[in-house]
């Protein structure tokens, strides 16, 4: 039926349509029946189609082959490669270290079973596993750095959230009270406690459940931002920065770039008194690379420093305390568990972090969503 409608209309209609209902995310089956259609058409399907669906999308301004700009001139989002595959032997670590875990809970949940053992000691790693394993978890799903296909902008440098620490440290300063926080109180409990009565720890399978699952979330999130996966990568390009995957500042937006050694950071029109971003350049000539390109499009180099990046700063500074105090007066005034007041705290940081992002004016600076590398043709088209 579908295939009926499509034979209606021009070639450049049929193309259009069909690859623009597969972009939208059709299911497989209709995706299926449109390539089949396509290749249909003559004997060297796939390449007249490439051809031609490229043709068709650079007349509507949406080149996806060109990993450079777009026909309406603008920058094009990064395009993220898809991970190699795991070797046998990686899988089947992680396939243990994942369904090991969740077996054992399964099995204490359904024979009724609490997590505790009759060895002291035993019994105490076990109270450690059902904390680490899940951080152990989180390491490994997003300590990897991200790749992209290659484009024509020059890579910067790459900076994790320690390097960028003289300069960005208030940037989510507030979102550190709630890791403060918790580790603090689960040392203060391992030693005072744990460590001394380890044949008293015992955990339901609920509990350690919801315990394992907030532990992995927040790890993914805390690892993520140290690491700097989301924002670790600066690149050059003719038409501006790209600070992170998602943000890209064109030479007009921006105000100023001051220096610091090997690090630069960049101010944005929006608000030229607080930074908008950081890179650190390690490269003697990659740095003079990116001031030749400040100064050819006359973005000017000062490092002075505006009163209001001040007061900004002693007002991160002043709400970190405040979520640390409220944090440790919940847990000594009240009957909340210390996991309750952690993900409380986490909270908290979040909404006082997106209030101080409106005051940088975050939100105009605009974003660049990434595009991820599509499947092989015969999995996209055929599988399902």
């Amino acid at each position: 039926m579908l295939c009926q409608f499509l034979r209606s209309g021009s070639v450049t209609y049929r193309l259009q349509c069909g690859w623009s209902l597969c972009f939208l995310g059709l299911s497989s089956r209709i995706r299926k029946e449109i390539f089949v259609f396509f290749c249909r058409r003559g004997k060297t399907g796939l390449e007249n189609i490439e051809h031609e669906v490229r043709i068709s999308l650079i007349t509507t301004g949406l080149d996806l082959y060109n990993p450079g700009i777009n026909a309406t001139g603008m920058t094009k989002p990064l395009t993220i490669k898809r991970p190699a595959t795991a070797s046998f032997p990686e899988q089947v670590v992680i396939g243990v270290l994942v369904a090991g875990p969740v077996a054992g809970l399964w099995y204490c949940q359904r024979t009724g079973q609490e997590l505790h053992l009759s060895n002291p000691w035993l019994n105490l790693a076990l109270y450690v596993a059902v904390f680490c394993v899940p951080l152990l978890w989180a390491f490994l799903m997003f300590h990897r750095r991200l790749e992209f296909e290659e484009t024509e902008e020059i890579t910067l440098g790459y900076s994790s959230a320690w390097e960028k620490w003289p300069i960005a440290w208030w940037n989510m300063f507030l979102m550190w009270a709630a890791l403060v926080f918790g580790v603090a109180v689960w040392l203060h409990d391992f030693f005072s406690r744990c460590l001394r009565h380890p044949e008293t720890i015992t955990m339901t399978p609920g509990h350690a459940l919801v315990v394992m699952v907030v532990v992995f979330c927040l790890g993914g999130f805390y690892v993520t931002m140290l690491l700097g996966r989301s924002e670790n990568e600066a690149r050059l390009s003719p038409e501006g920065l790209r600070m992170s995957i998602m943000r890209f500042h064109p030479w007009s937006n921006l105000h100023h770039v001051s220096r610091h050694g090997d690090l630069y950071a960049i101010y944005h029109q929006v608000n030229p008194a607080l930074p908008a971003g950081v890179l650190k350049v390690r490269n003697e000539e990659i740095r003079a690379l990116l001031e030749k390109a400040l100064n050819e499009h006359h973005v000017p180099l000062s490092n002075a420093v505006d009163p209001q990046l001040m007061g900004v700063k002693m007002a991160v500074a002043g709400g970190f305390v405040a979520l640390l105090v409220g944090a440790f007066w919940l847990r000594w005034h009240t009957g909340l568990s210390s996991l309750g007041i952690t993900l409380f705290t986490f909270g908290a940081g979040i909404v006082l972090t997106l209030f101080l992002e409106r005051v940088r004016g975050v939100s105009k600076y605009g974003k660049y969503k990434p595009n991820i590398e599509p499947p092989p043709v015969d999995e996209m088209f055929i599988r399902g």
